[in-house]
Order: structure tokens, then sequence, then C-alpha cells
């Protein structure tokens, strides 16, 4: 077996480095065009976003007591008991309606259901698409607990 060459070691820890897992037997025209593409991949890819106070419990500098300096730690209507700022509330799920096909699958309304459970917004169904598939004996259709 041949000694590797500086570029070959220095190509091999490239990859190491960037993650990319390579057989024993690649050329190294090959492994330079998969570290490069990785490279050029890992340049267009953002920096992971930072972590803020906030997220992370402990108090930013300028803080006193768990509140902002100044207030002698009083927490603020934005604030819970923690000082924390809480996220802002979730937006309502629309209500879905699940439908579950045969094996072989079943066309009803231009879509195919089959035995992976699809999920179709209730507000994108106009009431004749709802009655045919609850009305297709070969569908599962779970309708939304909906408070009316």
């Amino acid at each position: 077996m041949s000694e590797k060459t500086p570029e070959r070691i220095a190509l091999e820890e490239t990859a190491k480095e960037l993650g990319l897992s390579i057989p024993g037997n690649i050329g190294d025209a090959k492994l330079a065009d998969r570290v490069a593409k990785a490279q050029a991949k890992a340049k267009k890819t953002p920096p992971p976003a930072a972590v803020t106070p906030a997220a992370s419990g402990v108090a930013p500098a300028g803080t006193r007591d768990g509140g902002p300096a100044g207030t002698n730690g009083a927490i603020t209507e934005a604030q819970d008991d923690a000082g924390r700022v809480p996220a802002p509330a979730a937006e309502p799920q629309s209500a879905e309606v699940e439908v579950i096909g045969p094996r072989k699958g079943r066309w009803r309304i231009g879509r195919k259901f089959g035995q992976t459970p699809t999920r179709i917004p209730l507000a994108e169904l106009d009431e004749a698409q709802l009655d045919a598939l609850k009305g297709d004996s070969a569908l599962v259709v779970l309708l939304p607990d909906v408070d009316e």
C-alpha cells in the first residue's frame, strides 16, 4: 500500500472537519470535489441564531435582581414571575380533516389517499368535497372536534 500524500491527508482532515464520511477507496479527485461542495454548502448555511439571554435563563448585563437596571427587580407587565418575557402566543391551528385510504390507494376529490394519513385543512374543502369523502366506504375520515 502506498503512503498518502500531504494533499490527501489535508483533504481527509478537511472532510472530517466538515463531517463528511468518506470511503477508504475514494480517489483524490472525487474527495476534493466532495470537500469543495461541502465547503460551498457550509458558506451558504447561515450561522446558528444567537441564544438570547431570556432563552438561556441568564440575566443580561445591566440587570439587577432579575429585572432591568433601575427597576429594582420590579416585574413589568411583559415579564413573568421569573423575569422572562413570554413567547408570543401561537396562532390557533386550523381544523383539519384526516383521511386514510386503502393500501392500494383511492382517488377522491382530486387527491389520492393511502395508508398514510392525509391531513387537509377544513377551509380548503367545500361541502360537496367533504360529503364525497364521508360517503366513500373505502376511506376512513376523521373530522375535527369543532365547537359551534
